[in-house]
């Protein structure tokens, strides 16, 4: 038991946050949108369903659900501040990309430059399977044969805090987590594990559950963000139905208690 002698000892602080929300574009924003009342789900019209492609025959089911949580600004990424050639960009889930964005962020709420920092910075989170992959890179003619390892490195979940690690360089523990639907949860209790076992080490964590063709932008950051292809809409085409007993509602704003 933690007690306010030994907090110094045994205690974990959150010193630095980022984050990325349907209908805010960080921290500030999300905490006004739940002062305010308000959720960031987002109601399609049919002229939208239309131009995305959505047969009329689907969106017209009652069972159809026109509502999503949606990232704003998902085609934008300052690939030349992390290094990345536009190709490595382009090939790299959107996820993996606003990851590594928010990690970077974390660090600079912070005010941590792993650079400078004596001790050594660790990262630990998870993302969901890459359909950014699936409904993206490989409908492009040949481009699954171009160059396999790089579509790995960059669309596999497994390199997603290697490369954060990598490109923000950091020297502590890179650790990807899956666990499913509990993924976030364990990634914290994980990192808190290593803080308290290494003593002295820090820890970013920002693990994210998000479908591969949604990622954001920050309006407050400092780097130059050019515009990548992604099809922001194309889960609009995702069939998604209404089924007695589970947990899903019209609106995807609340849940059955």
């Amino acid at each position: 038991m933690i007690t306010d002698d030994t907090l110094w000892e045994q205690g974990v602080a959150v010193i630095g946050m980022s984050g990325r929300f349907p209908g805010a574009s960080d921290l500030e924003g999300f905490w006004q949108m739940l002062c305010e009342g308000r959720h960031g789900i987002r109601f399609f019209t049919e002229e939208e369903l239309r131009e995305n492609g959505v047969p009329e025959e689907q969106w017209k089911d009652p069972g159809y659900v026109r509502a999503k949580g949606m990232l704003s600004g998902p085609e934008m990424f300052d690939a030349a501040f992390f290094g990345m050639p536009p190709r490595e960009a382009e090939w790299t889930d959107p996820q993996q990309r606003l990851f590594l964005e928010c990690s970077y962020e974390a660090l600079e709420s912070a005010g941590w430059v792993p650079d400078r920092y004596e001790g050594r910075i660790g990262v630990f989170g998870g993302c969901s399977m890459s359909t950014y992959l699936l409904h993206r890179i490989a409908l492009q003619q040949g481009a699954l044969g171009q160059d396999a390892e790089s579509l790995i490195l960059g669309c596999d979940k497994d390199f997603l805090t290697s490369r954060t690690a990598y490109k923000l360089n950091l020297r502590g523990p890179a650790v990807t987590v899956q666990t499913a639907c509990s993924t976030s949860l364990v990634a914290v209790h994980l990192a808190c594990q290593s803080l308290l076992w290494r003593r002295g080490s820090g820890c970013i964590c920002p693990p994210i559950r998000s479908n591969g063709s949604t990622t954001a932008s920050c309006p407050r950051c400092r780097r130059k963000r050019r515009p990548l292809e992604v099809r922001h809409r194309s889960r609009y085409r995702r069939r998604i139905r209404l089924t007695a007993g589970k947990s899903r509602t019209p609106g995807r704003s609340s849940r059955p208690r």
